[in-house]
């Protein structure tokens, strides 16, 4: 018998499924009031070389990983690639999520958790004020009304360019410092906004400004 027909003759070994090479992923939609989580289908090899026939996804009710609830693929088979926890969310709270897969040789191992936050990105900061101070202008701005569940981290400011578009002023407008960050404002010389990538003229462009808020989520 030629080599060619020992590996058409020869079966195909079939093993548990592999530990997910990836934790479950944060849905976009995902809230300060609704936990909501995405996983990757396991395909071969990650298998094991069996079709899956069931993902268990559970989480840690904020319990700091000590107390592990199923959701859903354990006691009923379930290929839902997404869950949604929408009851009894603590708002700025951590969950832990892992899943795992099922063929017909039972499961395997969990993946690694996902720590998700209960929060969603700070809520439209309501009031820049940009004042000019001679040879300087000053860019001040209030909190955001809501932090979205997440302290705030720092902030991110850009300003008008002459030709319309936005650039961050990282020299003199870093929001992620922390001066800056706590006081809510920075300064920046009318040399650097007459300059590139600005060319605003003096006495002829207005000087426009936006601030974003950053916490854990992301910006607003």
């Amino acid at each position: 018998m030629s080599d060619l027909n020992l590996e058409a003759n020869a079966a195909k070994i079939q093993l548990l499924p592999h530990k997910p090479s990836t934790t479950p992923s944060r849905d976009p939609l995902s809230s300060d009031t609704a936990l909501i989580v995405d996983f990757a289908p396991m395909i071969d090899p990650e298998n094991g070389g069996a079709e899956i026939i069931s993902y268990h996804l559970q989480y840690d009710d904020s319990s700091g990983g000590s107390i592990w609830t199923d959701l859903i693929g354990l006691a009923s088979d379930s290929l839902a690639l997404t869950h949604t926890v929408s009851t009894s969310i603590q708002v700025g709270s951590i969950y832990r999520y892992r899943y795992r897969a099922k063929n017909a040789f039972g499961f395997g191992p969990f993946s690694e958790p996902l720590y998700l936050y209960a929060a969603r990105v700070p809520v439209q900061i309501a009031q820049v004020t940009i004042t000019n101070e001679d040879t300087v202008v000053r860019i001040s701005w209030a909190a955001p009304s809501y932090n979205g569940g997440s302290p705030i981290l720092g902030y991110r400011i850009k300003i008008q360019e002459q030709d319309g578009g936005k650039s961050e002023q990282m020299t003199y407008c870093n929001g992620l410092e922390p001066t800056i960050k706590a006081n809510r404002y920075c300064i920046v010389p009318m040399t650097v906004l007459t300059s590139d990538p600005y060319h605003l003229v003096q006495g002829h462009h207005n000087i426009f400004a936006t601030v974003e808020a950053l916490n854990v989520v992301g910006y607003s």
